[in-house]
């Protein structure tokens, strides 16, 4: 008998739509998640995130201009973290409304609130109570007054910007209402670049010098042709999620009876209702498919270097593909998947091409969840010029 396996009926076991800011893509299943998903699909075309390479590099150079610069002089420790929540709500502004949110204190603030973890007990109880949600707990009640404030910003500008779309011609009305839906989801990705910076100079090197490289041809990294020279860089990247797995775990529940398919050809029967937790952690780090698999080689990512083809030999020729999912897999996978990787090149290319990056004592790389993703505990920094 054929195997029954249809993924399309196969959904999220409890609602995401608290931990985010309401029901969006990542909250929904099935033709709801799917319609949202085609909404959505054309902003992340390789065309389309090419156009917002400038917005990304003209928010990085600020960022080091200032933030990073200052606390550079000053020779004082840095919150990577904070760094990134504010860099991540100008990029949001800039290039979702044409916004500058450094003029709007208040939405830094009630965006910082926002985004801190939630306790142990409150991710427990979202997952495993029913109705906890409608208690009066204090953390609940404190997520429910954030929430509020925050869509109340969101709400002024997104009215703000179709204002004033409502003075442009219905081409470019077009294009712009696209911008309006843009998610932004790098910073667990981005603050684990630095951290790798932190303990690998050998890499922040090779990193530096291919963006000394890259804008000494092109003068830019915002363009596709400068991007495409940081292969390396890319690779650092590619590595670095590899051992730090953001996503984590996936959960999923089958709506029917189904057989999942293994990779030796056989089948496992899994019942309707019952929830499965698929670790992409552990397949990450499967000595079956990586050499060397718990330490930190980014050159397993360069084409035809000795280290790729070492795990090309594990996996009987078969590429990384089908071995690496930092970003989910199948017909859920991370939508954004490639302008998160396009942004993150630029972030780590110019952050490791201005500065060394060093950890304070308080650092704590250690892995913690913030209720959606996986983060270094804490990233404090002190920097110094590249070139010193």
């Amino acid at each position: 008998m054929p195997p029954r396996m249809s993924v399309i009926q196969w959904k999220k076991p409890f609602n995401d739509a608290d931990l985010l800011l309401g029901v969006g893509l990542l909250g929904t299943n099935g033709a709801e998640h799917y319609q949202y998903r085609k909404i959505l699909n054309p902003l992340f075309s390789a065309s389309q995130v090419m156009t917002y390479l400038p917005i990304f590099e003209a928010q990085t150079r600020r960022c080091c201009d200032s933030i990073l610069t200052q606390a550079c002089e000053a020779k004082s420790p840095l919150d990577m973290l904070h760094v990134f929540q504010h860099r991540t709500l100008e990029i949001i502004g800039k290039a979702a409304f044409g916004y500058e949110f450094q003029d709007y204190p208040a939405a830094h603030a009630a965006y910082q609130a926002y985004t801190s973890p939630p306790s142990k007990l409150f991710r427990i109880g979202v997952i495993a109570i029913p109705g906890f949600l409608n208690l009066p707990l204090s953390e609940v009640l404190r997520r429910r007054g954030t929430q509020k404030i925050l869509k109340k910003i969101m709400t002024e500008v997104i009215e703000n910007k179709l204002q004033q779309l409502a003075n442009v011609d219905q081409g470019t009305q077009s294009a712009d209402l696209l911008d309006l839906v843009l998610p932004h989801s790098t910073t667990s990705e981005a603050i684990f670049g630095i951290a790798m910076l932190t303990q690998y100079p050998t890499v922040a090197t090779k990193v530096r010098q291919e963006y000394i490289a890259a804008t000494a041809k092109h003068g830019t990294l915002a363009t596709g042709e400068a991007l495409a020279k940081l292969k390396y860089t890319l690779a650092m990247i590619q590595e670095t999620l590899r051992l730090n797995t953001i996503v984590y775990p996936i959960r999923r529940q089958p709506q029917t009876d189904d057989d999942l398919p293994l990779a030796n050809g056989s089948t496992i029967f899994i019942p309707k209702g019952i929830k499965i937790q698929i670790s992409i952690v552990a397949m990450h780090r499967n000595p079956k498919y990586w050499a060397d698999t718990d330490s930190f080689i980014p050159d397993r990512f360069v084409e035809n270097s000795v280290e790729w083809k070492a795990d090309l030999a594990l996996r009987d020729g078969k590429p990384h593909k089908f071995f690496y999912f930092p970003f989910g897999g199948g017909s859920k996978n991370g939508i954004g998947q490639h302008f998160a990787i396009a942004e993150m090149q630029l972030i780590v290319a110019m952050f490791a091409g201005q500065f060394d990056f060093h950890a304070t004592p308080k650092a704590n790389l250690r892995l913690k969840y913030n209720g959606i993703t996986v983060q270094p505990a804490k990233v404090e920094v002190t920097l110094r010029r590249a070139a010193e």
